[in-house]
């Protein structure tokens, strides 16, 4: 999976998985054949301070960030 600030981007295994689950959508990227952009339904919020997540590489153009690590902390889902 490739993620950018709006975007997810997957590949035809990860498509044949997520497809089989309710609220997941895909359309397949006409220039890039095996690839498609990943549309869900079910959007989830996440604590970034209890997922102990480390935000990396800030973009100077955007200032969002380049990449996001998620540490292993269970239960850090949030209302949503």
């Amino acid at each position: 999976m490739s993620y950018t600030y709006d975007a997810c981007i997957v590949p035809e295994v990860a498509k044949r998985v997520l497809t089989a689950y309710s609220g997941v959508k895909v359309a397949r990227l006409p220039r890039k054949s095996g690839f498609y952009l990943l549309n869900v339904d079910n959007v989830v919020a996440s604590d970034s301070e209890r997922r102990e997540a480390h935000f990396e590489q800030v973009c100077e153009r955007t200032t969002h960030n380049l990449g996001v690590r998620a540490g292993d902390a269970e239960s850090a889902l949030g209302p949503g």
